[in-house]
């Protein structure tokens, strides 16, 4: 169960109506409830109380720093699968010896940052990455500690860790697609729909792909890239639907904003993270400019700023 719900026929984030979130953040935009993330963070760790877990939460999953935090506080540690995702966890202020080093490929560079870091466990995939971690440890004159991962053969996209995630969020649209929400072109995930305030008071009993519901309608939510596959949803029956309406893709967290991108030069969504009812922008709507500042110098790109503010001058 997640703190997303309707109320007087307005969906609301914990105590945030998100139609007010909506107007003061933009969409699409990604909502966080934190409340949601910290009690199934905490039901999950009693759950499994008896084996004396070591929770490493996945930072591919979602890895805004503030919600890394989240986890810090609650004492979980972090898997991660690049340097990039250790330097976000040793910037939320995890400890390196809670931090796992997953995923294949890892680089030289990366084993000899993660080593010095002093990460806790190295998750090896291969007996060849295994002596390739032995020689960067020797030559730095460190010792690493390892764990060979075995691969059960387990079928499904996602763990019990990572879902966490997936109910903790989620993202509302008008409208965009497929390079700020990857998973339904990628996955052909389900993700259930809805208008965050529906007309004629059709609320959904629950989230499913078929509802029993007079005065719906069967539409296709497709996003503005140029690609066939740019659809949120397919053949969904919601309420009936005009311009400016805001739509909630429910269960975003696990995936979401990590996987968005520039695809089409589209500046990546904020983030808002929901604490009862304060909304608190966790990160910034990307902009223009930032699609272009690592290709220039900062001279350059102070320049192409002023001739785009004043092109006649």
């Amino acid at each position: 169960m997640d703190d997303f719900h309707y109320e007087n026929g307005s969906l609301y984030c914990e105590n945030a109506r998100l139609r007010d979130v909506a107007a003061e953040f933009g969409t699409p935009v990604y909502v966080y409830s934190r409340g949601t993330f910290n009690r199934h963070l905490s039901e999950f760790r009693t759950a499994f109380a008896p084996l004396d877990p070591q929770i490493r939460y996945a930072v591919k999953a979602c890895g805004n720093v503030h919600l890394l935090r989240e986890a810090n506080a609650l004492g979980a540690g972090a898997d991660v699968v690049s340097g990039g995702e250790l330097y976000r966890a040793l910037c939320a202020g995890i400890p390196a010896e809670r931090v796992v080093f997953a995923g294949v490929g890892k680089t030289t560079r990366e084993m000899g940052e993660a080593i010095e870091a002093g990460v806790g466990c190295f998750n090896v995939e291969s007996a060849a990455e295994l002596e390739t971690l032995n020689r960067v440890a020797a030559g730095m004159g460190r010792i690493a500690r390892a764990a060979i991962r075995v691969n059960p053969d387990v079928s499904g996209h996602e763990t019990p860790l990572r879902a966490l995630d997936a109910q903790q969020a989620a993202r509302l649209d008008w409208i965009a697609g497929m390079s700020s929400f990857m998973r339904t072109a990628v996955y052909d995930a389900f993700h259930f729909i809805w208008p965050a305030e529906p007309r004629d008071g059709l609320v959904p009993p629950r989230r499913a792909e078929e509802l029993e519901l007079d005065g719906l309608r069967t539409t296709d939510v497709a996003g503005p890239i140029c690609e066939s596959s740019d659809y949120l949803g397919r053949n969904r029956d919601l309420p009936p639907l005009s311009s400016g309406e805001v739509l909630c893709v429910f269960g975003a967290g696990a995936y979401g904003m990590t996987m968005a991108s520039h695809y089409n030069s589209m500046p990546r969504p904020p983030e808002v993270l929901i604490d009862r009812g304060e909304a608190r922008l966790i990160r910034r709507r990307e902009s223009y400019a930032d699609l272009v500042d690592a290709e220039f110098s900062l001279a350059e790109l102070t320049e192409q700023l002023a001739e785009v503010a004043n092109p006649s001058s």
